[in-house]
């Protein structure tokens, strides 16, 4: 509250740049992205080579999802020597835009500038996860939540490279910690709900599953489909016609018309009563 304060009563033309920029990224974080666009404006107008500025309003495209966007404002962001915080977000970017690859060599350039950088080990890590190296993964992820708590989606990412080895209660147990730290963590959820699905704990698939799917509504990933597909074959098992009906239906909207997954849900969606 003292810093919004301090914000609110700064005349911006008065203002240094440092304080303009740090007031744009406060404005972000409070969702006035409009507001903190023109604060940063202001900066690289009178200095549009100013590579702090040109940091920042990366961020803040960043946040909108304008990954195209930051991809070319984070290479006018020109710094004396390697930059850790650059190579990180040119790597957050580039995941965002699934080039993984090159991703992984960003973040591992941050590593190299600075070791305790655990949002870029966190980051690799889920990396080496979805690619499918577990055991590099659980060999970089164990360190990472041995000394932050700050990134939840490391959590989810060690318990994704434990499910790969067959290690199931060690994946829960990361999973539940995911969940704790980030409820609106999908993975956490998605994968929690496939190793109780596996088991034939079809109550317990069902309450995760229905986690899973809450959190990410407006997606149509395959993870998201199978997700759908899942609880509604879940429902079925616990009697529930109704909610398997729902998910049934909400993975045929979005699933396209060639899936081959449709076929067999609407035959048990055509068996319900």
């Amino acid at each position: 509250d003292e810093l919004e304060k301090l914000v609110g009563d700064i005349k911006v033309e008065n203002a240094s740049d440092e304080v303009l920029l740090t007031s744009a990224l406060l404005r972000q974080r409070q969702g006035k992205a409009d507001q903190a666009r023109v604060l940063v404006d202001q900066v690289l107008e009178k200095d549009p080579s100013n590579s702090e500025a040109h940091l920042v309003k990366t961020q803040l495209l960043f946040h909108e999802g304008e990954y195209e966007m930051a991809l070319v404002e984070i290479q006018q962001a020109n710094t004396e020597g390697p930059s850790p915080e650059v190579e990180l977000w040119t790597g957050k970017i580039l995941e965002k835009t699934q080039q993984n690859r090159q991703a992984e060599t960003h973040f591992q350039k941050v590593i190299e500038l600075d070791p305790s950088n655990w949002e870029a080990k966190a980051h690799l890590g889920y990396l080496m996860s979805e690619s499918g190296a577990p055991k590099q993964a659980i060999e970089l992820l164990r360190e990472v939540v041995a000394n932050t708590q700050d990134y939840a989606f490391a959590f989810a990412a060690l318990g994704r490279a434990y499910y790969d080895l067959g290690e199931k209660s060690k994946a829960i147990k990361e999973f539940r910690q995911a969940q704790r730290l980030d409820p609106s963590n999908f993975e956490a959820w998605y994968w929690e709900g496939r190793i109780d699905n596996d088991l034939h704990k079809y109550r317990a698939a069902a309450n995760a599953l229905a986690k899973a799917v809450e959190v990410a509504p407006n997606s149509k990933s395959r993870q998201v489909q199978q997700a759908y597909r899942m609880l509604g074959k879940a429902y079925i098992e616990i009697g529930n016609s109704q909610g398997a009906r729902g998910a049934f239906d909400k993975y045929l909207a979005i699933t396209s018309p060639d899936d081959p997954g449709r076929r067999e849900v609407n035959r048990l969606r055509a068996s319900l009563r």
